[in-house]
């Protein structure tokens, strides 16, 4: 190798930011989504893949002579899908979701988060893609989990009641 070839492989002191500014590992998926995701992972298998925030402009594609206004589209493209459920399995909806789950807290209950998830839930019903909703009803002993239909189950992951309602609802809303 040349020496021109070797200095591509050493960092450039003037960009190494390492001595400025100090970064760590972060965690990539809340326990609240997790925990979520790890009961549709017990109900619905391992045939399907688990995506934590993703991007709402990935799911829901605009046509392509579609044009958004300003406040919309940046709505569109910096929104995000607490857990998006894609089947694993090739064909028709291959590389597509066939489920969507939104972790509620109380910060949904202030009127701003109320409108944001009624835009999202908006943007997201014409794609067919189904919606459920998630949020402890008694933290930390009772989940409930609805739909727009309102559709609701309660679920207690420590006694187990509800389970069989809990797996009805998410098989019959999963594409």
């Amino acid at each position: 190798m040349t020496a021109f070839q070797l200095n591509l492989f050493q960092p450039d002191v003037s960009t190494d930011l390492s001595d400025n500014l100090r970064f760590e590992r972060g965690e990539m998926v809340n326990a609240y989504a997790l925990s979520i995701a790890e009961i549709l992972r017990r109900v619905l298998g391992n045939e399907y893949w688990y995506n934590f925030e993703f991007p709402l402009q990935l799911l829901c594609n605009k046509g392509e002579h579609t044009f958004l206004p300003k406040e919309l589209w940046q709505f569109w493209v910096n929104s995000r899908l607490d857990i998006t459920v894609m089947s694993t399995k090739l064909g028709e909806n291959c590389r597509k979701a066939c489920l969507l789950v939104e972790c509620q807290s109380p910060f949904h209950d202030w009127p701003d988060a109320e409108q944001r998830d009624r835009m999202k839930a908006n943007i997201i019903r014409p794609t067919g893609i189904p919606l459920i909703y998630a949020r402890y009803a008694d933290y930390p002993r009772i989940l409930k989990f609805w739909t727009d239909s309102t559709e609701e189950v309660f679920y207690n992951p420590f006694t187990g009641d509800g389970w069989e309602a809990l797996t009805r609802l998410l098989k019959n809303q999963c594409l």
